[in-house]
């Protein structure tokens, strides 16, 4: 099945993008806030803008990676970050990935540990 996979689903949407706000895209770190109290409307608002702008990342994102959109699904973002995981590991996306928590590898002679040195580590291994 396929839909418009992100996008807003109801009776005032537009099938073009319209022109993003400057401010929706600034490059600044920001973030949502809740209103301080009931009434209080000094909470964030969203607009369609920012919500543009993330589907907009969002559908880039999928279809970049080969991964049809979907509405049916709820894993298409795993699905396409896994399938270049994949691609850039020389498996073609045809592999399986697995990623491991293991102890961390151990020497014969022992070392002094700085508090910052990790006890584990990931292991990612493409079969």
């Amino acid at each position: 099945m396929t839909g418009t996979a992100f996008g807003p689903q109801g009776p005032n949407y537009s099938t073009a993008r319209p022109p993003a706000d400057p401010k929706a895209s600034a490059g600044t770190d920001t973030w949502f806030k809740n209103c301080s109290a009931a009434g209080a409307k000094d909470g964030t608002f969203a607009t369609a803008d920012f919500f543009n702008v993330f589907i907009g990342n969002l559908r880039y994102l999928v279809r970049q990676a080969g991964v049809t959109l979907d509405d049916a699904t709820d894993t298409m973002v795993y699905q396409a970050v896994l399938s270049m995981i994949q691609a850039n590991m020389g498996g073609g996306g045809g592999g399986t990935l697995v990623i491991r928590r293991t102890s961390r590898p151990t020497s014969s002679r022992p070392r002094r540990r700085s508090p910052a040195t990790p006890r584990s580590f990931t292991r990612v291994v493409l079969l």
